[in-house]
């Protein structure tokens, strides 16, 4: 698994050999999140919930995020990974925290202009739970976007508070893109 654009293409990263914590989002599909999100990464505030082994946060790096806010109750990859990149002397504004998402959520006050929501798919009910509690607890700033990357046959019901949504189609895998 590679960084695939940016400052650190090419840049190759850990991930488990077993899937039974985290499930590495595929080089396609980052490509479309990151396609979609053109204009919008750069100078932005990125969070990164369910993290796994950071490689959307660390791509958002790459492609010029101010910053990056990592979450996940499994960090040890996203560590590792972090530390391959700044092993070459280069500066990163992250955070990491080592904690449930819905719980870091309600104690942040941090507000962000992206946020990656990939919990575990055999755990649909974080889809919705974690979209509620951004809403609730104030993390998104005006405008922001929403991407959730879940199972195709999973959909959403209404989200209050999210004013549109936009679906994206990758095999197995979907992209719905929320917007406030």
């Amino acid at each position: 698994m590679f960084i695939t654009a940016g400052e650190f293409k090419g840049t190759s990263l850990l991930y488990p050999a077993s899937k039974a914590f985290v499930r590495p989002t595929k080089a396609k599909v980052r490509q479309a999140v990151f396609n979609i999100l053109q204009n919008r990464i750069c100078g932005s505030d990125f969070l990164d919930l369910f993290c796994g082994t950071g490689v959307m946060g660390l791509e958002a790096l790459s492609r010029g995020a101010s910053f990056v806010q990592f979450v996940d109750k499994h960090t040890k990859y996203v560590q590792l990974n972090i530390n391959r990149i700044m092993k070459h002397n280069i500066e990163l504004a992250y955070s990491i925290s080592k904690m449930n998402v819905v719980d870091y959520l309600k104690h942040t006050h941090n507000q962000y202009d992206i946020v990656l929501l990939d919990p575990p798919w055999l755990k649909v009910s974080l889809f919705v739970d974690t979209l509620k509690a951004l809403i609730e607890f104030d993390i998104l700033k005006k405008s922001s976007l929403v991407i959730c990357e879940h199972p195709s046959d999973f959909q959403f019901e209404e989200v209050e508070g999210f004013t549109s949504s936009r679906i994206y189609k990758y095999g197995r895998t979907n992209l719905t893109i929320f917007e406030v």
